[in-house]
């Protein structure tokens, strides 16, 4: 994969990785998403040295993972406070 690199490639493995999940019941601060954004990052670090590219993948899919963490905490806080 690190001599074909091209983004589409980039972003079909970031699409098929998150999609993979399925259905979920998030709890309240995301814990679990942000455990497993931390386990994609740990996995980033191990593959860049030697394959850049999927280390590269890994570490957007832990950023995606904990941006949609901060996005969903931020829509859940605002209901409660438009529900008061």
């Amino acid at each position: 994969m690190e001599e074909i690199s091209p983004s589409g490639v980039r972003t079909g493995l970031l699409l098929e990785i998150i999609s993979s999940r399925g259905f979920e019941w998030h709890d309240e601060g995301r814990k679990q998403e942000r455990e497993l954004a931390a386990k994609y990052h740990d996995l980033a670090e191990r593959f860049y040295f030697e394959y850049p590219f999927v280390g590269r993948v890994l570490e957007d899919i832990a950023e995606f993972i904990k941006d949609e963490a901060i996005i969903q905490d931020t829509e859940e806080d605002i209901s409660k406070r438009i529900d008061i």
